[in-house]
């Protein structure tokens, strides 16, 4: 809505946050809600996507509540995270990570959004 607003201005991204989506009811958790999401990325345009805010959420899926947690220490769970963060036309859009100390957590987080298709 908010492109169509801006008579699809190029300009005009998108930023994919996990947090709000898991918030907002998306079950990118399971296969056929990330084939979901991925189709639905694809219709906005590959070249929107400019942003992926990745953190793990305290709250459950659709609470409508947006509460960071460490990547795999939330409802989220690690193995969405690393899916999320594996999508192949997804690679090389820049990621930024917004979670709650302590600083050894925060640098495991780090390890894994560098390289989600190693194990921890």
């Amino acid at each position: 809505m908010i492109i169509e607003a801006c008579d699809g201005h190029p300009g005009v991204g998108v930023c994919l946050d996990t947090c709000h989506l898991w918030a907002a009811g998306v079950d990118f958790a399971t296969p056929s809600g990330l084939r979901r999401l991925r189709s639905e990325v694809r219709a906005l345009g590959l070249d929107r996507l400019r942003l992926i805010h990745v953190n793990d959420s305290k709250d459950p899926l659709g609470s409508s509540r947006d509460r960071h947690a460490n990547l795999g220490h939330g409802t989220i769970g690690v193995d969405a995270i690393r899916r999320v963060l594996s999508v192949p036309e997804w690679r090389g859009v820049p990621a930024i990570i917004e979670t709650p100390a302590p600083e050894d957590l925060r640098r495991a987080d780090l390890a894994l959004a560098r390289n989600p298709d190693e194990r921890r």
